[in-house]
């Protein structure tokens, strides 16, 4: 079942008496077990039991069996009962979950399943399985600016890219990073990237990213910006230079890619970057020849070997860098 088919069941009012989520994607483990519990139970706390840990099948299967307070439904969440995870557990039998009460509705919330143990093929014939992979851009893209507008704020795609780009893909932080941008913004503003590099902790390879489109653009207010930034959080010269070498040398594949009449797609596909941050690639690329993009690469190489070899201080070394936006070479 797929996330667009899940909420069509509950829009439907088709809600299952048996579930298992598993995977990676905490926010989304918890975004369908919230919503199953918002759908049955509303705010009826009375039927709602969460086990946190194994438990034993047979306890299990009486607490199914027990009738609900107050209400027609129960919902049981169980985290982490390690049913699924085949470790000792290959031939356990649950076949009690065949013929769950109608009053009752069970949900299993696990980080990993062995697909092959009998408990899993079990719950996957009489129940609904569900995997939380992370994901993709556009879904996050969602889920964030609806999240923004529940707080009377909206967030353009640039902070959204550069948040998934400085930050990751994992949906409780981004979330927890919208809620500092939230607390630091007012009712009716627009959260732009602007305020994401203000407020959030940006990852160390966004800030290289953002010194070599400072370079590119000739610009060495920014990139003096970016460069102070990573040195005030104790990143070492040679590995800031070994970076920018790195990001140099992707700018060239790019141009490889785009000159030969590929297209950003393929940039996607070929070094495995996200689609905007292909974009953001072939942009900078454009900016440069192939010629540059080397001998910025083979530049960068050098310096590194002057400095393990003392022949260059650390400090000269980055100011030949901004040197370079300065004078446009």
């Amino acid at each position: 079942m797929t996330y667009q088919e899940f909420n069509k069941s509950l829009r439907e009012g088709r809600i299952g008496s048996l579930y298992l989520f598993y995977g990676i994607d905490e926010y989304m483990k918890d975004y369908y077990i919230k919503s199953i519990r918002n759908a049955l139970l509303g705010d009826n706390d009375f039927n709602y039991i969460k086990i946190d840990g194994k438990i034993n099948a047979r306890e299990l299967s009486d607490l199914c069996d027990e009738m609900p307070m107050f209400g027609q439904k129960k919902l049981i969440v169980v985290k982490n009962s390690e049913f699924f995870s085949g470790k000792g557990t290959a031939n356990l039998d649950l076949d009690f979950l065949s013929d769950l009460p109608e009053f009752t509705c069970l949900v299993f919330r696990e980080d990993n399943v062995d697909k092959r143990s009998k408990a899993y093929k079990t719950l996957d014939k009489y129940g609904i399985v569900i995997e939380c992979v992370r994901q993709n851009d556009t879904m996050i893209g969602k889920i964030l600016t609806k999240a923004a507008m529940q707080q009377s704020r909206k967030i353009t795609m640039d902070a959204i890219n550069l948040m998934i780009s400085g930050l990751g893909d994992d949906l409780v932080m981004l979330l927890n990073e919208l809620d500092k941008l939230i607390k630091y913004t007012v009712e009716g503003d627009v959260i732009t990237d602007k305020h994401v590099r203000k407020v959030c902790k940006l990852s160390t390879s966004q800030r290289i990213f953002d010194l070599t489109e400072a370079l590119s653009l000739k610009d060495s207010g920014k990139a003096l910006t970016a460069l102070k930034f990573l040195l005030d959080n104790n990143e070492s010269t040679q590995f800031i230079i070994v970076m920018v070498a790195r990001q140099f040398l992707q700018l060239y594949d790019t141009k490889c890619i785009i000159d030969d009449g590929g297209s950003v797609r393929d940039v996607v596909a070929i070094l495995g970057v996200r689609d905007f941050v292909a974009r953001k690639l072939v942009d900078q690329c454009r900016r440069f020849s192939k010629k540059e993009l080397k001998d910025s690469f083979e530049n960068c190489l050098k310096m590194d070997e002057d400095i393990k070899n003392g022949l260059i201080k650390d400090e000269t070394a980055l100011e030949l860098i901004v040197a370079g936006s300065r004078s446009g070479k």
